[in-house]
């Protein structure tokens, strides 16, 4: 199950994905983002695909995500990618944004410190449950 959700005295936007990543999957948390009461497109994003086991998302499809931006130039997102996998989908989706604040990191920590944000915040972040073979929103 995939979950979003804002912290909102850090502005934060935060997705756990887990399962497999599908442009479907994309395009919902999109929608879902979008319709979020108060969501601004320069809010920070912690994105968090420690949970993903699968990427089911075509070259093309990768190419139709990257024009269809919902953060504006001067947010940040902050990928989590422990893995190969799911590093190099980050990376890719990273560049497709064309979005100048976007990096990839292998642990949470690491992305927390580059979005300048309490180390203690490590506490309210729930582990990703990575026992449900397909992603949803």
């Amino acid at each position: 199950m995939n979950r979003i959700w804002e912290l909102d005295e850090h502005k934060l936007l935060i997705t756990i994905l887990t399962g497999t990543v599908s442009l479907e999957t994309v395009t919902e948390i999109r929608r879902v983002i979008v319709d979020l009461p108060g969501f601004t497109p320069t809010q920070d994003h912690l994105i968090d695909l420690s949970g993903v086991r699968d990427v089911a998302i075509t070259p093309e499809q990768f190419r139709n995500i990257g024009t269809a931006a919902v953060h504006g130039t001067e947010a940040r997102r902050a990928f989590v990618a422990p893995d190969a996998l799911t590093f190099g989908l980050s990376r890719v989706l990273a560049e497709g944004q064309g979005v100048r604040g976007d990096e990839s990191f292998r642990t949470r920590a690491e992305a927390l410190a580059w979005l300048e944000l309490p180390p203690d915040l490590l506490d309210t972040l729930p582990e990703p449950d990575a026992t449900f073979p397909e992603a949803g929103p």
